[in-house]
């Protein structure tokens, strides 16, 4: 259905209806990354006796989970239409941003959450991009139902500081903005149903706007790029969307290791050491000197200390004592736990262990393999996010190789842990086959800015390698004149000849 025969209010309605539904979920997994979560498979007598003690206690192996890939995904430029150079605007475009440091925390939040959103508008004048990195709590995109790929509306939502939840309703062709009629608490949840929007222009703090609230979009296109996490076609019935969370099959492992750490806390208090036991003695009351009975039911001689002796008269009579509680058994089923939370997750198991072995360089490579190739599964789609976003940048500051496009490549650092051998190594195998010098820069780690001032470094070296080759050569010629001279005036007994030695 075309954007301009499609009732604004309707649309706001279901996005934000979208965005109300999926929150329970985001913060269900921010809660396990922050560690923040309540102790999970506890029976209702554990939690009676020991619930105040490990109320919010975790043992959080979600973080190494999601900052292992993210550690890894670092944007460093664009190539545009196959070149062999990064794109000069596009990194101007990104730098003026701040987006060495927005796109960070995006990826990091698209691993948890499941999802990130980047919107390029028109900042302080209308050539000057203004690109913002968004939570998947407040932005939402709508994608054609049969071309996921074509976005017919978005809605970035926020409470701003007057109190007011703020909605700004993008289509291709225009873009409304939208006031809660009552204030509201930032992360509050609001029942869809029951939300009342005011437009904007009805509030007289806007002049831009028509009388419907609406101002024109310039672009043609919906500003606002989804970035999802292992997406796929179908929607997740768990989150309500095509988003997946890094540590959606995480959580219940990490439940288990909670319980299981808590378990051996409680055993190492109250049965970690031996407990002494005695047979063959019937206690009784003991009558004090005053004949009444002291209420001590084992001779005061039965104190521990050093030097002290327990004895007892009564035939029989046997002391001994409990093993103390082996926790190596919990100790193990937890490490297990562990690997399987590597396992599922493409962790390198040796970042899950506190006292790893020492591995050599080929060991550490075969352990990361899983997590390379994850993160350069994820790289490509969001690669192709950030591309969009950049032909978006473009087109409002005018740049037409970068608006127009039509091929870009974005440019990651390589996630692979290698020496420095290796990288030397692998490099001059690869100069052998005639592989391009910037290429091998590239894969040695240099970023395209350092790439780029190569070639000036270069010719300034020549130059200076050049002046310095003349001064040697004047010095020499200086020096081969004096010893003619000198030979000259030597032959007709002006001078003795000077030392060759």
């Amino acid at each position: 259905m075309p954007e301009d025969n499609r009732d604004p209010i309707k649309v706001l309605r279901k996005l934000h209806a979208e965005l109300v539904g999926r929150r329970p979920v985001i913060e269900k997994a921010e809660a396990y990354y922050d560690g923040a979560h309540n102790l999970a498979f506890a029976g209702e007598k554990f939690l009676e006796a020991f619930g105040g003690l490990f109320h919010a206690f975790a043992d959080n192996w979600c973080g190494v989970v999601v900052n292992a890939p993210e550690e890894r995904m670092e944007v460093q430029g664009f190539r545009v239409n196959k070149s062999t150079t990064a794109d000069a605007g596009a990194k101007r475009l990104w730098e003026a941003n701040e987006l060495d440091l927005q796109s960070g925390m995006g990826h990091l939040d698209g691993l948890i959450s499941g999802a990130f959103y980047v919107t390029c508008w028109q900042g302080d004048d209308e050539k000057t991009p203004e690109i913002t990195v968004d939570s998947s709590t407040m932005t939402v995109v709508e994608c054609h139902p049969k071309i996921r790929r074509r976005r017919t509306a978005a809605l970035r939502s926020y409470v701003a500081d007057d109190g007011y939840e703020h909605a700004e309703l993008f289509f291709p062709e225009a873009v409304y903005l939208f006031r809660s009629q009552a204030k509201r608490t930032a992360g509050g949840m609001v029942d869809p149903g029951r939300a009342r929007w005011v437009i904007e222009d009805q509030l007289d703090v806007r002049s831009d706007l028509d009388s419907s609230g609406k101002m024109a979009n310039p672009l043609g296109v919906v500003p606002v790029v989804e970035f999802l996490n292992m997406p796929r076609l179908t929607i997740s019935r768990r989150a309500g969307w095509a988003a997946h969370s890094e540590l959606s099959s995480v959580m219940p492992l990490q439940d288990a290791v909670n319980k299981l750490v808590a378990d051996m806390l409680v055993a190492s208090e109250f049965a970690a050491f031996p407990q002494r036991h005695l047979t063959g003695y019937e206690p009784d009351d003991k009558i004090g000197a005053d004949g009444k009975p002291t209420g001590e039911t084992l001779p005061p001689n039965f104190k521990s200390g050093p030097g002290k002796l327990w004895w007892l008269e009564e035939e029989g009579a046997k002391f001994g004592q409990f093993d103390a509680a082996d926790l190596s058994s919990s100790v193990s089923s937890i490490e297990l736990i562990v690997q399987h939370i590597a396992s599922i997750s493409a962790t390198p198991p040796h970042y899950l262990r506190a006292s790893a072995d020492r591995l050599s360089g080929e060991s550490i490579k075969s352990a990361e393999s899983g997590l390379v190739a994850k993160v350069r599964r994820k790289t490509r789609g969001w690669g192709a996010g950030w591309e969009e976003v950049m032909r978006l940048a473009g087109k409002i500051a005018e740049i037409p190789e970068l608006a127009g496009a039509q091929s870009m490549e974005t440019i990651w650092r390589d996630p692979e842990t290698r020496t420095e051998s290796q990288h030397v190594d692998a490099v001059s195998k690869k100069k052998e086959l005639d592989v391009p010098a910037p290429q091998l820069w590239e894969e040695l780690g240099y970023t395209p800015e350092q790439i780029d001032r190569f070639p000036a470094m270069r010719a300034q070296m020549q130059l200076e390698g050049m002046a310095a080759n003349a001064a040697e050569r004047a010095r020499l010629a200086t020096v081969e004149a004096d010893l003619l001279a000198r030979q000259e005036l030597a032959a007709t007994g002006g001078l003795p000849p000077a030392n060759q030695a």
